[in-house]
């Protein structure tokens, strides 16, 4: 676009002299027609920005991919934009291994890895033509297995890598043929199959997180995770080589194999790889199982990637810290975790978790001015919280810069108590963006004027105390440990403990809880409580009583979980454990399970494209919720309970801490994995479009794939 012309100065002198005695008439014209000229001249030039589908505007794009003939996606991931982009690329190498690998990561957002079934299929060797299998090659680019030419004779079981390979994506060992349609344990090794793995958790990487002792005077035993607990490695995604354009081991983003690390240390373990003990050199580093912490050599240091497990040998020099940086994988960005934590846009200008490091918040007109820095400013978030001057400014942030490990004192982080002459205070206590802070210990809020506080990216292991008059708060993006912490094997500590515990109020108070992981919540009557894609669970307890999720405090001897707690909304959410609450105001696309739904006020409110346990549950009105309509459909004479528990929803696991964590299992009621809204699965994973996300690739792999093969979408993790 021409640099902007101004008319007015163009006239002669005479004539602005003029105007400008007259009020200027003539420059309001003369601007006027300025603008008009503006927009002829920005959509010309947009014409030619529209040719490109790059540069077009959107609602271009359609009619570029109907001149391509390019299929409307559900935009679950990838845009309409990326995807028309694609097509003529895609078109151009149709068929081949590499395009089919790169298809379903654009279209799923999935790492994906394609193997033709036919490719290993066993075939009888002519004794006349011997041809003997070349040794697979793993290098840094990913398994090499041999040509298909070379898959004879019978699985060589002493040779420990094939073996350990054996049933997954990366596998180089024939098999026989299975004529049924491929899915995921069955009908792979078929003529006509084209299986296409995919790898649907993340890996999540920590910088320079605190490892922590299994026991406090134990300088030899350690894990990666900050809590103790077991955390299974994950490996760090490497770009997928031009040649051969096959994704490999180290370009996916899944578990790291065990065998795979012993064989080739120097390929995972480095600063710049996926994990490493910060100071320790990679020659010293060997893999071994710890499950039973039996010792290394003298002078290794061990590692075990299945259960994040570190034992330094006896030679070693010990240190009271270690700083370790590694991945771990969950299925999407809730809870406390190092990712990019998008400021949405009805939350205030100046809660800014996206802004760089060197960046202030955004100081506005209504009063902001405070930021304290922990560490580079006060060293704890004690010393911050003393910092804090209520009477400086009505709002405060105070920011954690690390993902380093901060134990709270003995008797919790007390939130201090403001002056009744000072009210409407708010405070933000949160991490940088894409760090991962951990708070070892308990909150305590005791403010008596305090309106708002926010807690906004912690891993927290203690629990949460609300007192006093708080307003609001606000739990974002945090992890409340459920159990309160982890024990060495993965169990919860204390199980029966509440992460939040709200006390009574006379004013009124809101309690919201947004992408977070919560153990159960004990909120009172008269507050208001709202949970959206977030998970709140109630660890199984050893004393065999019910698991109780969401209730009141228990007060005069009531037994726990019988006496509702607040009204409440839930959205996007899976609930594991009994709810019991004053009103269910909106419950949308939501997962109650393990444990009954009650509802005390039962004429208002609303239960929508949910699951629940029927048996003694008492909801609102409901719409489109299971097993409601599987029991609608039933014939006449069926079984009511043997439908109902089909359509109960399974979890790969219910243990935080592990992987798949609340992850539906494979082979699920399909009801429960696309009975959410829009067509999506119901529970805290909602807005992952995952049911989308596949029928996009089937309905692009029906276009791409060779000619009479079928398509079998196999999800390993």
């Amino acid at each position: 676009m021409s640099d902007r012309v101004e008319l007015l100065p163009l006239l002669p002198a005479v004539l602005r002299e003029r105007d400008l005695e007259r009020g200027e008439p003539l420059r309001a014209l003369i601007e006027l027609i300025e603008a008009q000229a503006r927009v002829v001249q920005e959509q010309v030039t947009s014409f030619y920005d529209d040719l490109f589908v790059e540069t077009c505007a959107d609602w271009v794009v359609p009619y570029i991919g109907d001149l391509v003939g390019s299929t409307t996606l559900f935009e679950a991931v990838v845009g309409r934009r990326a995807d028309v982009a694609h097509t003529i690329g895609y078109r151009r190498r149709k068929g081949v291994l590499p395009m089919l690998e790169q298809l379903a990561r654009d279209v799923t957002g999935w790492d994906a890895h394609v193997v033709p079934g036919f490719e290993l299929l066993a075939w009888t060797q002519n004794d006349d033509h011997v041809r003997r299998s070349a040794p697979p090659a793993i290098t840094l680019g990913g398994f090499v297995p041999p040509p298909a030419s070379e898959r004879v004779g019978t699985a060589n079981v002493r040779d420990r890598d094939p073996m350990d390979r054996l049933g997954g994506p990366f596998e180089g060992t024939a098999h026989t043929v299975d004529v049924r349609h491929p899915a995921r344990d069955e009908g792979r090794y078929g003529i006509h199959n084209a299986l296409v793995f995919l790898w649907r958790l993340e890996a999540f990487p920590l910088q320079r997180t605190d490892a922590a002792r299994v026991a406090p005077a134990d300088l030899t035993r350690w894990t990666f995770s900050s809590i103790g607990a077991p955390v299974q490695l994950f490996a760090a995604r490497q770009p997928v080589p031009d040649t051969p354009g096959i994704a490999g081991e180290h370009n996916v983003r899944g578990p790291v194999r065990a065998l795979a690390f012993s064989a080739a240390p120097a390929e995972w373990y480095g600063e710049d790889l996926s994990f490493v003990v910060h100071g320790i050199d990679p020659s010293l580093v060997i893999c071994k199982d710890l499950s039973n912490w039996s010792a290394p050599p003298g002078g290794n240091v061990a590692i075990d990637v299945k259960l994040g497990r570190i034992m330094f040998g006896a030679a070693l020099p010990t240190k009271a810290r270690h700083e370790v940086s590694y991945r771990y994988g969950f299925s999407t960005r809730i809870g406390g975790g190092p990712y990019k934590r998008e400021r949405r846009r009805d939350r205030p200008a100046w809660e800014r978790p996206d802004l760089g490091a060197d960046v202030d918040p955004v100081v506005d007109p209504e009063g902001f001015g405070a930021l304290i820095r922990v560490p580079s400013q006060q060293p704890t978030l004690q010393a911050a919280l003393g910092a804090w001057i209520p009477a400086a400014s009505m709002r405060t942030v105070i920011e954690i810069e690390d993902s380093g490990t901060y134990t709270l004192p003995t008797g919790g982080l007390t939130i201090p108590a403001l002056p009744a002459a000072q009210p409407g205070r708010e405070l933000v206590i949160q991490a940088r963006n894409q760090v991962r802070p951990t708070l070892v210990g308990d909150v305590v809020v005791a403010s008596t004027q305090l309106s708002r506080l926010v807690l906004d990216g912690f891993l927290i292991a203690g629990t949460i105390a609300v007192q006093g008059a708080l307003a609001e708060l606000v739990i974002r993006h945090c992890t409340l440990v459920p159990g309160v912490t982890l024990t060495a094997d993965g169990d919860p500590a204390t199980p029966a403990a509440a992460s939040l515990t709200a006390a009574a109020s006379t004013t009124s108070r809101s309690l919201i809880i947004e992408r977070s992981i919560t153990g159960p919540l004990r909120v009172p009557y008269g507050a208001t409580l709202s949970i959206s894609d977030s998970i709140v669970d109630a660890p199984e307890r050893a004393d065999g009583k019910p698991r109780v999720a969401l209730a009141a405090p228990p007060t005069g001897g009531a037994a726990e979980g019988a006496q509702p707690g607040p009204t409440t909304t839930v959205e996007s959410s899976t609930l594991l454990g009994l709810v019991n609450v004053r009103e269910l105001t909106r419950g949308s696309s939501s997962i109650f399970a393990d444990g009954r739904l009650l509802c005390e006020r039962r004429q208002q409110g609303c239960l929508r494209f949910s699951s629940f346990e029927p048996d003694g549950s008492q909801t609102p009105r409901r719409f489109r919720c299971q097993p409601d309509l599987v029991l609608e459909a039933a014939a006449p004479g069926a079984d009511l309970d043997l439908i109902a528990a089909a359509v109960r929803p399974r979890f790969t696991s219910e243990r935080y801490g592990t992987p798949a964590y609340t992850q539906l299992i494979d082979g699920g009621p399909a009801e429960i994995a696309s009975g959410g809204e829009q067509g999506s699965e119901m529970g805290a994973f909602h807005h992952l479009y995952q049911p989308q996300r596949e029928a996009n690739l089937r309905m692009r792999l029906e276009e791409y794939l060779p000619f009479g093969l079928e398509p079998g979408l196999i999800h390993v993790t």
